[in-house]
């Protein structure tokens, strides 16, 4: 027993840093830091048409602690076998010296002990050892349980550390203020090919511009809300542009346009050409009763005269197909006497040619004869000279007789 208690107590003295069981901080400042923030502040003001922009930058705080951190970690031993063999040695030694001292107040009783199984032990001795083994048996007991129970003395180690705890309330407009000059202010309908500029922020971060004079007709009319979310710089907010106040505005521009006493008096259906626009882009508008009505006793009178105007034109066109066909029948006897004209021309060139021809041929019929009685004449007369031995005198007389 003795041996198991040294090697307990031997062992109970060495310990390694176990687990971490408690960490506090001490704040030791706090660093706040202004940051602007990527969503500007955009506000919105709208009077009718008129559109008001006014955006600036919005700020947020962040915030760091600078603070002091301790960590406490628990003592652990390197032997817990010996550990669990000190508190099973210490239970055995209580008993051991709870024994002893129970003997000194006579527990039990000498009369339930018989002769033979009394101590040799004296009273001191019985004290002094059981006082011994109480001691050790707490000592040993308690340095396990602390072991086992975490009542040991710990180990603490401490950092400086700056902890970023981030935004700190709601962004807000930047103190003192900053404008975003040159931000370009435009609308973003969903669908569109583009955004819609209405302008450039000046150096106080604001703009002022009638809607209607930037915004397309066609984007104010048809656009299928009756808001256009504002967008700065591609940064949208809760502004919007109230289409309401535009249409109203391009109703009075279309109606001044569309000249309704142009129409009330109109010859040409050409006339009524603005009154026909507006009913298109305003079929509930404000002016459209009046536009209606105007329209319908135009178009009444535009018929009577296009039906007065047709019938003329038939008339016209009747006259015209007269005329065509006599013109035609006209040109048709001018060719056929041109044609008559002209054949006979050629029968008399063509007669002319064979006139022509006939004289030619008679001609060189006559020329052929001149010829052949000339040559009947040169035979004659070498035929004479050949018989009258070439005398001049019987030559002559026999050429005047026989050769013509």
């Amino acid at each position: 027993m003795s041996l198991a208690v040294v090697m307990a107590l031997a062992g109970g003295c060495s310990y390694q840093r176990g687990r971490l069981v408690e960490q506090s901080q001490r704040v030791l400042r706090e660093d706040d830091q202004t940051l602007e923030t990527a969503e500007p502040a955009i506000e919105v003001s709208q009077m009718g048409s008129e559109l008001s922009v006014r955006a600036e930058e919005v700020c947020q705080v962040s915030r760091q602690q600078h603070v002091e951190i301790t960590y406490s970690y628990a003592r652990e031993s390197k032997i817990p076998v010996q550990m669990a063999l000190m508190g099973v040695g210490g239970v055995v030694a209580g008993v051991l010296g709870g024994l002893f001292v129970a003997n000194v107040f006579d527990f039990p009783s000498k009369d339930s002990v018989a002769p033979g199984d009394e101590s040799s032990l004296t009273a001191e001795s019985a004290v002094a050892g059981g006082v011994i083994l109480l001691l050790a048996s707490i000592a040993m007991v308690g340095g396990s349980a602390a072991h086992f129970i975490g009542l040991l003395p710990r180990d603490e180690e401490m950092s400086l550390e700056t902890i970023d705890l981030g935004p700190q309330g709601s962004p807000a407009p930047c103190r003192p203020r900053r404008p975003l000059a040159g931000a370009t202010v435009s609308l973003a309908p969903a669908g569109a090919s583009g955004p819609v500029v209405l302008g450039t922020l000046d150096s106080d971060g604001e703009l002022a511009v009638d809607a209607a004079m930037v915004v397309p007709a066609a984007l104010a009319l048809r656009h299928h809300r009756p808001f256009l979310p504002i967008l700065v710089d591609g940064h949208s907010g809760s502004g919007t542009l109230e289409l309401a106040p535009l249409r109203s505005h391009l109703d009075e521009r279309v109606w001044a346009a569309a000249e309704s006493t142009r129409c009330a008096a109109a010859e040409e259906p050409s006339d009524c050409e603005g009154l026909e626009t507006y009913m298109q882009l305003f079929p509930d508008g404000a002016h459209a009763p009046r536009a209606r009505s105007i329209l319908e006793s135009a178009n009444s009178r535009l018929a009577q005269r296009a039906a007065r105007l047709e019938a003329q034109r038939r008339e016209r066109e009747a006259a015209q197909q007269a005329e065509d066909l006599r013109l035609r029948q006209e040109a048709e006897r001018r060719a056929a006497a041109a044609e008559q004209q002209w054949r006979a021309e050629q029968e008399q060139l063509e007669r002319q040619r064979r006139t022509r021809e006939a004289d030619a041929a008679a001609r060189q019929r006559a020329r052929e004869a001149e010829a052949a009685t000339r040559r009947r004449r040169a035979d004659c007369r070498r035929q004479c000279a050949q018989s009258c031995s070439n005398d001049s005198a019987c030559t002559a007389s026999c050429v005047q007789h026989q050769c013509h």
